[in-house]
């Protein structure tokens, strides 16, 4: 019997589906093997699992592990990719040791592995040469690892002998214009690596300069340069995460000129994302629950809404807030004499970083609770009632549960696109009915063939959740950053299509705007079948909606509303029905200065409780802002 390292990697869309039904993948296999698992490295992983294997054979060892995984999850043959190492060979050290806590980037793994396990059976010179000679693209996003694969393949090419083992291994470069965000010129980077000291070592380059079309020969002509260094330097290539096809194309750029092998590294998913916190909790020797994995996520998602998401960069900030804010716990535990567990982060040390969540309340009593909103609650009924009814009912088919909220800014589209999560989750609609909201021009990337894999992206974390997308109609307007916003839409028909079970993707925005959107592709409209019309608010629903404002944080003066209904009242007709009137978001503006007045007034007077009233509004109202607004013209009543 010989023993044998073993790493399992799961696909994505398989983890996701499972993942979804509440099983734990990689608990399941360990289990499945049973006695033929000798130790476990990363049980608590759920994309990948490294475990030491019992076998006569690395065959015999291959089909212990897809025979298991076969039982569980039948015609799932392409789920998985398992990469096997004798335990006592050189290269089972270097697997172990490089790889053990290295997320995702199951292709790039799987390359190295190739490589290491080939220079272990040759040592003919002429097929090193040839392995030097091979160069890495690597489709990646920035902030997903690409530093970190050139340190790792640079310590692994000491190991196996294809370079001498050195510090300072290392070179990488973003291509560009001189001195601008970091850039550095091809000359530059040519002249700097002639003069090199130390060869041997391997560089990364980053492309994204050179993926604009007009400056396809430049890219040639900069890998030609690099060719006659291509025995001293192994050189790793980076460009955005894209399409296969758009990856393809931009490798056969390349080969004109040299050998290319290209690599695909996804972004996170959910699960790999979840996977990140628990492997930096291990490196900090914590232990970390499952209620403070749900922070960490929760916040990632909202770190990803505005569009700048940079990554495991991203990632490591909130990590480090949270590490913050566990240590800012244990320190008032002591100052309270409350017992601390320093080795376990959970729930409770994060309070500070949770977003608050109502639990008081049903999805349709918050829906109750919300002023003007008497028609849409009952169409929500409606709604959830015939899906209700498809489920139960095997004759009827199950309609698709996408939806078009149309109406003017500041008309609560956004609020009950957050409560109709919680409504489909309650009656069993959606496993987890989470909110994600992005702007349409978030889907839209800026290359060719970034677009597709940027949507897919955002959708797949929506899986089992509410998908938000606002102001959707500028995916179809004007050129729409180049022609790409058709392209979000193609991919998000077939997301709608793919998940129309488990994902509820919502596209709001003006009513006509989105009435032009349905003509730009078929399928949208009869994917989108519930449209739910918000109306502008009337006068009194807006006095009502600040009133409810202010009376949930402050005490009031009987003076006040009046005020404010002279005020709304007193808003011009025009404005009223233009574009331009954003509704209860004017009001909130509005209701927020007004208790900035008070703030200023009490702390100004020495008082210690702010009371609203009338003086305030109308200092508030006095704001060029709020002022302008008012009818040029008042108007005598007879």
């Amino acid at each position: 019997m010989k023993y044998f390292f073993v790493r399992i990697c799961f696909n994505q869309d398989f983890l996701n589906a499972q993942y979804n039904q509440g099983d734990i993948v990689s608990v399941r296999l360990i289990e499945q093997l049973g006695n033929s698992v000798i130790e476990s490295y990363s049980y608590y992983y759920h994309s990948f699992i490294s475990l030491k294997i019992q076998a006569l054979n690395g065959s015999e060892c291959w089909s212990l592990v897809m025979g298991a995984f076969m039982k569980l999850y039948p015609n799932n043959a392409n789920a998985i990719t398992i990469l096997i190492n004798e335990e006592d060979s050189d290269n089972a050290v270097v697997m172990n040791e490089f790889f053990s806590y290295l997320i995702g980037s199951t292709e790039y793994i799987s390359v190295c592995n190739t490589l290491s396990n080939a220079m272990k059976r040759v040592k003919d010179k002429t097929y090193i040469d040839s392995f030097r000679a091979m160069n890495y693209l690597i489709s990646v996003d920035a902030g997903f690892g690409f530093s970190k694969m050139i340190a790792i393949t640079s310590n692994m090419m000491g190991r196996i002998g294809l370079f001498p083992e050195a510090k300072d291994s290392t070179l990488e470069y973003i291509i560009g214009e001189e001195d601008k965000m970091g850039c550095t010129s091809v000359d530059t980077i040519i002249d700097t690596l002639w003069n090199e000291e130390n060869y041997n070592k391997v560089v990364g380059f980053d492309l994204t300069y050179f993926l604009d079309k007009v400056k396809h020969d430049e890219l040639r002509s900069f890998i030609k340069r690099l060719d006659r260094l291509q025995q001293c330097y192994l050189f790793m290539f980076r460009i955005p995460y894209l399409s296969h096809k758009a990856l393809d194309a931009f490798r056969e750029i390349m080969e004109d000129v040299t050998e290319v092998k290209t690599i695909s590294v996804p972004p996170f998913s959910e699960l790999e994302m979840r996977d990140y916190a628990v492997m930096r909790a291990w490196q900090m020797d914590l232990t970390i629950q499952n209620e403070a994995i749900d922070i960490f996520y929760d916040r990632i998602c909202r770190e990803k809404m505005d569009g700048r998401f940079y990554g495991l960069r991203t990632a490591n900030k909130v990590f480090n807030e949270m590490v913050w804010c566990k240590t800012s716990h244990d320190e008032e535990a002591l100052n309270r004499s409350t017992p601390v567990d320093y080795d376990t982060m959970n729930g409770d040390d994060l309070k500070e970083m949770a977003e608050e969540k109502s639990v008081e309340l049903t999805g349709f009593e918050e829906l109750s609770k919300l002023i003007g909103m008497e028609k849409i609650e009952k169409q929500l009924h409606e709604i959830v009632s015939q899906i209700k009814l498809a489920v139960s009912n095997d004759k009827l088919d199950r309609p698709c549960i996408h939806m078009r909220f149309v109406g003017s800014p500041g008309t609560g589209k956004t609020t009950v696109a957050r409560i109709v999560g919680k409504i489909f989750k309650e009656n069993g609609l959606l496993s987890k009915g989470s909110f994600f909201e992005y702007e349409a021009h978030s889907l839209i990337g800026e290359y060719i063939g970034q677009t597709a894999p940027k949507t897919r992206s955002i959708c797949r974390d929506a899986y089992g959740s509410v998908l938000f997308i606002d102001e959707a109609y500028s995916l179809s307007q004007g050129d729409s950053e180049k022609g790409y916003g058709k392209e979000a839409i193609t991919t998000l028909i077939a997301e709608m299509e793919n998940h129309r079970d488990d994902m509820v993707i919502i596209m709001a925005g003006y009513t006509d705007e989105m009435s032009d959107l349905m003509e730009v592709n078929p399928g949208l409209r009869s994917r989108l079948p519930f449209i739910l019309e918000f109306s502008n608010y009337t006068r009194q629903q807006l006095v009502e909606i600040f009133m409810s404002m202010a009376r949930k944080s402050f005490e009031v003066e009987s003076d006040l509303e009046p005020a404010v209904r002279e005020y709304i009242n007193g808003l011009d007709e025009g404005f009223m029905a233009s574009k331009e009137f954003a509704n209860a978001r004017f009001i909130r503006n509005l209701y927020e200065r007004t208790w900035s007045k008070a703030a200023y007034r009490a702390s100004d007077k020495g008082l210690t409780n702010v009371k609203l009233c009338k003086a305030d509004f109308v200092n508030a109202s006095g704001d060029k802002e709020f002022s302008e607004k008012l009818m040029t013209v008042q108007r005598v009543g007879f």
